[in-house]
């Protein structure tokens, strides 16, 4: 994703502040900082943490698929990771009470669609790997306002750390936890439990 928040060219000191807590991407098991930046007129979002070096191979085989949100601004050979987010990206988890359907809006069939589809590439590229139950909705980011290039949904930056071994009923599992712990509420019913299906299956069945 691209920088849609670039700094000004001024030199002045930045005013820092909390992301708000609707849209607040930080997670205490990811070690991540969400925080929005003030300077000169301009407004931007960073989140920052350090990769776990157990971890970095992992982090960088999601970064190269261009799962995790936003835009990468560190080097790949620095244990600090920094990204420059949409200022609207929040959890998925507070998409809960938005039931959206229609033509030309991003209804639910497309959204559970695109998450089975995001879980299973990030499947693919884990070897396995899964989120942690009852973590999945905080897991995933959601943006409203995307580029041709982009797309809704993406991993927040950090996830890497909390990710367990899976096994080969990745399907079953995602399915039986965004069910049973009830992370999208009553959204996540039997059709979209069908439109997740699809989009994971859509992806697994692909050649590469």
């Amino acid at each position: 994703m691209h920088n849609r928040y670039p700094t000004s060219g001024e030199d002045k000191v930045p005013a820092l502040q909390a992301t708000g807590p609707r849209f607040n991407l930080s997670q205490p098991a990811m070690r991540n900082r969400d925080t929005i930046i003030e300077n000169a007129g301009s407004r931007f979002r960073l989140i920052q943490y350090d990769v776990e070096p157990s971890r970095h191979n992992l982090f960088l085989a999601l970064l190269n698929k261009k799962l995790i949100l936003g835009e990468y601004l560190s080097s790949t050979n620095t244990r600090s990771a920094i990204f420059s987010v949409p200022l609207d990206a929040r959890p998925l988890a507070f998409e809960v009470g938005t039931s959206r359907q229609g033509e030309f809006t991003y209804g639910d069939s497309r959204l559970f669609s695109e998450l089975g589809g995001l879980l299973a590439i990030t499947a693919r590229v884990t070897n396995g790997m899964v989120l942690p139950s009852g973590s999945i909705s905080r897991s995933v980011a959601f943006v409203d306002f995307t580029r041709p290039d982009e797309h809704n949904l993406y991993l927040v930056p950090g996830v890497e750390r909390i990710f367990n071994q899976g096994s080969a009923q990745n399907l079953s599992y995602y399915i039986d936890n965004l069910s049973r712990f009830n992370e999208m509420g009553k959204r996540f019913d039997a059709q979209a439990a069908a439109h997740f299906t699809e989009g994971f299956v859509k992806v697994m069945s692909k050649d590469n």
